[in-house]
Order: C-alpha cells, then structure tokens, then sequence
C-alpha cells in the first residue's frame, strides 16, 4: 500500500510509542480462566496475571514484586499454578520461590540464599495432589561453577527443598506424572545446547519423594529432544528431532512411537524454560502449534488417525511457540502480521475467539505494513527465506522514482528465527519510507534441523554470505536503494551486524544492541547456559585464529561503514566490554560510530527509558548517515541528529 507524501504515517509510530506497553508470555489454562506473565516497559516490572472471559483481568502477584527467575539468565517458567488455585512465583530480586492463595498474603517457600540470587529456580512442575512440585535448582556459590539439578520442594513450606538427581550439565522440563508415581525430564552436557542433542529420563517417585530406576526414554548426542509432558491418561509425550523435524512422540507400553510424522516443527528452541507447543484437551485430541517455514499455525491432531485440523488460521505466530490447555479450551498468546500480540482463548466445542486481554491499537490499521514470505537463492542452489515489509510510502519528494532504503534487520540466537507477528520496531521504520527485511538466515529455526545445523561451524561466514545474497537479490529485483541499506540486530543478530559492516561495501551503516565484537572474549566471559555454544558455531577453543577471523573486533578496516553501539551496562549474557572495545577499534581505524551505554539494563532492555533513548539514538543516526535528500524530512527526530564520533 502506497500512502499520499502528507499522510502521517511517521507521527503514529514515535519512539515514546514503540518504547511503552506490556508483553504478555507463558500463559497457563485452567478451571477458573487463565494466567499469564505481564511485562510492563513503563514499570520495568512483570506480574502474574489471572482472567477469564467473564472476569477482567487482574494481578495475582504484589504490585510491588517483579516476578521472574534468572535461571540460564533468560528465566522462563517462572510461576506455576497449583490444583487449588495458587500461584507459586520467583520473585526477580531475590530469587526465592513464593506461594500467594487467593486473599492470602505471599509465603516464602524457599530459605534465603548464602548470598542474593544465588538459588534460581525454574520450570515447576506440581503434583496433582498439591503436596510437592519438582523444579530446576541452579546454584551459584562463590568461587565454584555453576551447579544445576532437579529438586523437589514442599508446596506448603514445610520443608526445604531437597536434591533429586545431579550430575549433567543442565536440566529442564521436570514432569511429575498425573498419579505422582514417575517423573520425567531432560539433561545434557557441554558443548551441546539443546536444539543439538538431550536425553529425556524418566524415573519412579518413591513415597520420600527419591527417584529409583532412572532410565533414558529417548534422546542423545545428535538428538534434539523437548518439551515432555503428561497425557491426562499417564502416557509421557516430547517433541524429538530423529526424523529431522521437531516432531511429536509418545511412550506407549514401553516402546517410542511417533504421534503424526510431518515435515514442519512442533517446538521452538529453547532459549527460555517452560515452552511448550502443544496440550491435551478433554477428548483425547492434542492441540499444538504447528511452524512451517517460520510461520505458526494452531492445529488439533487425533493420535489415533494421526490427522492433523487446522484451527485458526488468523494468527501467523503464537508467543514463544507455547500453547496451554483445560477441558476443552486452549490458551495462547496469538498475533498477527498487521495485529500485536493478545492473550486469546479458544473454545474447541463452539469455535468461538475470546480475546481475554490486548491492548488497543495506538495506530491506524491502514498504516501497518503486513508481512510476506521471501525466498532468496543462494549461490549454492540453497535457499534463504525471510518476512518482507513494504514502506508505507516515501518521504523523499524531490526523487519521487528512487527505490526505498533498506533495513535488514537480524534475529538473536542465533538458533532462533524471524516471526511473521506485528512488531511496531519495524513500523518505526516502514512508516518513514523504509522498506524492512526481517532474515531468516541459515541456522534459524522452522525450517527443520538441516536447515538449523547449516550454521554448525560457520557461524558468522554462512550468515554473512545470506547477508549480502539477501541485499544482492533485492537490489537486482529493483526492490531497495543499493546506496541506502542498513542492518540492525541485537545480541548474535548484532555480532552478525557487526560482520556486516566491517566484512563488506554493500552496507551504508549498522546498527548494533549488545551484540558481541570479540568472539574468544565472549567464549571465556558470558553466562553458563552459553558459554560453550561456540565449540558448536564455530570450533573448539584449539581453533583461535578461526575466532580471530570472525571477530569483528579484530578486523575493522578503513573501508568499515558508520556503526551505532547500544549496550546495557548490566548485561551479564555479553558484557559491555563487547561495545567498549567495538568502539575502541572504531576509533583506532578512524572510522565514524556512537556509543551509547545504558546503565541498569540487562539483555534485552526491561524499561521505557531505556528503550525510547535507543529507538531515538537509531533513527537519529540512521538520517545522520542516508546520503542524498532527506528521507526524514520534517521528522522532528532527525532534528535530534547526534555527532557520531
């Protein structure tokens, strides 16, 4: 869609705009309506929400607590919900596990650490009689590494917290069974990270609550296995990646067999606990999020014919692949190209959609650019895909012929993907004359395994050459301006941000949010969950100069284009040295850049401030750096131009 030059397209996504508002994730079903995890960027902090279609929604959790775990730093299953109605949360500040009742004040369930944060737990799982849950422990103690295990904890507070089994590297997903007699899990060790390879164990509860007989179900070394989980019968499910596809499986008397074989993905990586893409509802049929070529759609599968029914076919992306279910309704975070994210509830009987909480749309649905699937060859024959957003129109009246500029933006990960879901960050720049690629490059995920494990050892060399094919095939097809593409990522999407403008001519300038500058550096000083993933992307430590190579750090030449650095100061997954020393290199090679620090802020930015100053250092210095007339005329935030250094 083309817009008249006068519309004001540009007004209705500002920073202060694109800054605010809630995220909604890890929603969980139940009899009395459901619960989710609310962020708010205004606050800073997240709660524990509770509503249904005949209630409004409500915060479970103290106004004064922000709830989330730190456990691999990312958190994820941070609150659980108990068969009577309690919610057991960790608290973000100190870590320990509470239990708030409704009308009840919270209670402590978990004893105060050696020092703050230093037991994060994460993933429950209750027993259906209330008694205990089961939990990832990690354990941080002075002077010692990172210690991980499964332990059992009383609901109630009467004792502390025991150990259940230790000994791997990590663990997730513990799954006490429905008649509490066996519990499941996964666990793996260094290098691996868990779309590699798992193993899922499944052991019996004894009545003191210590496993016997542990016994690999499934999974191994080139194995990817996730996601276990109980039918309401007792048979264990998980979602393995044998056939190359992240396909369901079930424990049926003792032998593996798989639910419905197909060529699409039923889980997202796991860079986050608690996900899972599918649920049981009460006629034995399983709903699950099924995602083909990056793109989510909501199915319902019959194990006994396993036949496959779409359900809703409106929304292209479920938030974090993750759906809940009870009786015969599904919950879901669900969101559209063109519609932002809304915790959504279905009713399987009826059919019917009932929007249980969203917020009202800030902005004129004619003036959002709605995402299409791109395919882009290779050199190799291969293809790389990606969602492609039109410029709502161009601001730049004196060249009314000259094609839009380009921003090709880039995912974190890198094992991870593009989403095709409503994101106002991309209308920033769509509603400024902006065309936006969001690239799906080699090593992302909804596309099987082959396609995840095209990254094994190249990382930052495939990446980067999908980088510069994606550009050239743009260009050729007459869809951007060559002398006007700019590339953004944040974390491994700016590391591969940074390949970019230090590796090649084809870019005007980059823009990088912690991403990482000296591969070595990041290997021997990041967070526990990461700090082999390199041994997989590019070799083992034995392979240094492999490392000089791709660190952009150590590779800026005088022809590297104009770069932006955004950081936050508290970022323990890529420290800020990673920003310092990109800029020092800058400076040493003469080259123009900015950096900007931001003080309290973690990875991934948790507050409005912080976000806004981020938003508006980029669009200030993207139209520092567009040559030839100004696309942001009249934007009062290209008055806001700062020096790049």
């Amino acid at each position: 869609m083309t817009l008249a030059p006068d519309m004001p397209s540009a007004a209705q996504f500002t920073p202060e705009l694109v800054a605010g508002g809630v995220e909604r994730t890890e929603v969980t079903a139940g009899a009395d309506g459901m619960w989710w995890l609310e962020h708010s960027y205004d606050t800073g902090r997240s709660c524990v929400m509770h509503g249904s279609a005949a209630h409004t929604a409500r915060p479970v959790t103290p106004e004064s607590v922000d709830v989330g775990t730190l456990a691999w730093e990312y958190g994820g299953g941070s609150y659980l919900v108990t068969a009577e109605g309690a919610v057991v949360y960790s608290d973000r500040d100190d870590q320990r596990l509470y239990r708030v009742a409704p009308g009840r004040d919270p209670t402590p369930l978990t004893p105060s650490p050696p020092r703050p944060r230093a037991d994060r737990f994460a993933d429950g799982s209750a027993s259906a009689d209330g008694r205990w849950a089961a939990y990832v422990r990690e354990s941080h103690r002075a002077g010692e590494p990172v210690r991980h295990e499964l332990a059992a904890l009383s609901l109630d507070g009467s004792w502390t917290p025991r150990a259940l089994t230790a000994g791997k590297d990590f663990y997730a997903a513990p799954r006490i069974s429905p008649d509490g007699s066996k519990l499941a899990w996964l666990s793996w060790s260094k290098p691996r990270m868990p779309w590699d390879g798992t193993e899922l164990w499944l052991a019996d509860v004894r009545p003191d609550l210590s496993l016997a007989d542990a016994r690999r179900i499934a999974g191994g070394a080139t194995e990817s296995v996730l996601a276990p989980l109980w039918s309401p019968g007792g048979i264990l499910h998980w979602v393995s990646d044998a056939s190359g596809w992240w396909n369901l499986h079930a424990l049926r008397e003792s032998t593996v067999q798989p639910v419905c074989p197909d060529s699409a993905e039923y889980a997202v990586p796991p860079w986050q606990y608690g996900r899972r893409g599918y649920g049981f509802v009460a006629d034995g049929s399983i709903v699950a999020v099924r995602i083909r070529d990056a793109v989510h759609e909501l199915v319902r599968i019959q194990p006994a014919s396993a036949t496959v029914q779409s359900l809703e076919r409106q929304f292209t992306w479920i938030a974090d692949g993750h759906v809940s279910c009870h009786g015969g309704n599904v919950a879901f975070v669900g969101a559209t190209s063109t519609e932002a994210g809304a915790v959504i509830s279905l009713d399987l009987s009826s059919g019917r959609v009932t929007t249980i909480a969203a917020d009202p749309p800030a902005w004129d649905a004619g003036l959002v650019s709605g995402g299409a699937a791109l395919r882009i060859n290779d050199h190799d024959g291969s293809e790389t895909h990606g969602f492609w957003y039109e410029p709502m129109f161009d601001r730049c009246h004196s060249a009314p012929r000259r094609k839009p500029p380009l921003i090709l933006h880039l995912h974190g990960g890198p094992t991870d993907s593009a989403r095709l879901a409503f994101d106002s960050e991309f209308h920033l720049w769509t509603s400024r004359g902006f065309a936006v690629l969001d690239l799906n490059y080699s090593g992302s995920t909804g596309f099987g395994s082959a396609y995840r494990h095209r990254l094994d050892g190249e990382w930052g060399l495939r990446d980067f050459d999908d980088c510069l094919a994606a550009v050239g095939h743009l260009t050729r097809e007459r869809m951007v301006d060559p002398e006007r593409v700019f590339v953004r990522g944040a974390s491994a999407g700016g590391y591969l941000t940074l390949r970019c403008v230090t590796g090649s001519t084809a870019f005007t300038a980059g823009m990088c949010r912690c991403g990482i500058s000296d591969l070595a550096l990041w290997r021997q000083d990041t967070h526990d969950f990461e700090s082999r993933y390199t041994d997989i992307l590019v070799g083992p430590p034995s392979q240094m100069e492999r490392y000089r190579r791709r660190s952009p750090a150590r590779n800026v030449g005088n022809s590297a284009a104009p770069l932006l650095l955004v950081h936050g100061l508290a970022d323990t997954v890529v420290p800020p040295e990673h920003a310092e020393l990109m800029a020092a290199a800058y400076r040493a090679a003469g080259r123009p850049y900015r950096l900007e620090l931001l003080p309290d802020e973690p990875h991934g930015l948790r507050r409005r401030n912080s976000r806004q100053r981020w938003l508006e250092a980029e669009l200030a210095f993207v139209a520092s750096c567009s040559p030839g007339p100004g696309i942001f005329a009249g934007d009062r935030y290209a008055t806001k131009r700062r020096k790049v250094d």
